[in-house]
């Protein structure tokens, strides 16, 4: 089986190093819902880079549920259009 080859894709080429999630601080989606477990991983088993290489959980509200997301490494939940999945760093 070939390997795809390796290299940079749109993430890293558009995103800078400033503007990217840290997953060492804290964020909410912009309608104010907390995040858990956020995680970056930058491929995919092919060793690809992906597009939404951030990953994390939503916590949902009284029922206690949390929703899987994925975003971009500056924290957009979509490419095209602002959503109220998108990360938003929480200042002390």
């Amino acid at each position: 089986m070939n390997k795809a080859p390796k290299g940079v894709n749109w993430g890293t080429t558009n995103t800078p190093k400033e503007k990217r999630i840290d997953p060492n601080k804290t964020y909410q989606t912009r309608s104010g819902r907390n995040i858990r477990g956020l995680q970056i991983k930058m491929t995919n088993s092919l060793d690809n880079e992906v597009t939404f290489p951030v990953k994390g959980s939503v916590d949902m509200g009284k029922n206690k549920r949390l929703k899987y997301m994925i975003w971009t490494l500056d924290g957009r939940a979509d490419l095209f259009q602002d959503t109220n999945f998108d990360l938003r760093e929480v200042r002390a």
